[in-house]
């Protein structure tokens, strides 16, 4: 696991060499274990929610993100069907979820520094702590990023070009899930 975040090139190369869906399902679920674990440190300590409710919030998200990366992976691969004529649901999801395991791994460690911050309570470690964010932040997107488009194009035996346009599509397709889904619900709360 910690291959994908110290050489996610090698990394990929080994998950195309050796094709193991319960490896790339072990990924998902670590990753979504980090954010879930994220979310319960940044609403049970700082904002001081009830326990019961952290835990709920953040087995949501850890359900949350096991889901949407099974459907991101399948649309993902959908889109990649219909652009490269080939591949499967695996490189789909192995491909998103190398990506999102890096994005939540950074988010882990960006909430337990979080809490160090509170729990010192120190003006010159918070500034400390923004700077970190501001320097590293851009730097765990750019290589979230990097990885899902080499995964892309590893996994789907492709070029960039049409790796870079499959994202783009699953972008859009996200953005109007997003848009469709805040459409019907804002739609649900007027009605109440």
């Amino acid at each position: 696991m910690f291959k994908l975040l110290i050489n996610p090139s090698e990394a990929i190369d080994n998950a195309k060499a050796r094709k193991s869906f319960g490896l790339s399902f072990l990924t998902c679920v670590l990753g979504a274990l980090y954010l879930g674990i994220s979310v319960f440190l940044i609403y049970f300590l700082p904002m001081r929610q009830p326990a019961q409710n952290s835990l709920m919030l953040a087995l949501s998200v850890f359900v949350g993100v096991v889901v949407a990366s099974f459907y991101s992976g399948w649309l993902l691969h959908v889109i990649m069907k219909t652009l490269v004529g080939k591949g499967t649901f695996w490189a789909g999801f192995t491909t998103r979820v190398y990506a999102m395991y890096i994005f939540s791994f950074a988010g882990l460690l960006a909430s337990i520094l979080w809490v160090i911050n509170l729990i010192l309570n120190n003006n010159l470690f918070t500034w400390g702590v923004y700077a970190l964010y501001a320097l590293l932040g851009p730097i765990v997107l750019a290589q979230t990023f990097s990885t899902h488009l080499k995964a892309q194009k590893e996994l789907y035996d492709t070029n960039m070009v049409t790796a870079i346009v499959g994202l783009f599509v699953l972008v859009m397709v996200g953005a109007f899930i997003a848009f469709a889904t805040s459409s019907i619900l804002s739609q649900m709360l007027i009605r109440l």
